[in-house]
């Protein structure tokens, strides 16, 4: 359970996010984009995946599969960051980011070398 003070604290610091947050809803879904390869190392290392966060990130991002990579891994990873890029899709979606087609396009084109 949280007590009082740390839930003030919360819900204040979820205030001052907002604050500096609006008007910045493709800058913050670009930081979250750029978040996904660590994301996907993280959730994959969770699992005891060999896979080290520069493997990840060359398998993602640039589409090198490094030697003695386990077949099953870069699936994991490149699924987990397709999931993970569709969610924060989604989520700025249903915030109003109120982005169309060219705009997501746009904003995905550093993406795709995962979304292979």
């Amino acid at each position: 359970m949280i007590n009082k003070i740390t839930k003030n604290k919360i819900k204040y610091l979820f205030k001052k996010y907002k604050e500096l947050s609006k008007g910045k809803k493709k800058v913050l879904y670009d930081i979250a984009i750029a978040k996904i390869p660590e994301a996907a190392y993280n959730s994959n290392a969770i699992e005891n995946s060999a896979l080290t966060l520069e493997d990840t990130e060359k398998i993602l991002l640039q589409d090198i599969i490094p030697k003695g990579t386990n077949a099953k891994e870069i699936y994991e990873a490149k699924n987990l960051a397709k999931i993970t890029d569709t969610s924060v899709l989604r989520r700025q979606w249903q915030n109003g980011a109120g982005f169309n087609k060219s705009t997501i396009t746009q904003s995905r084109a550093a993406a795709d070398h995962y979304l292979r």
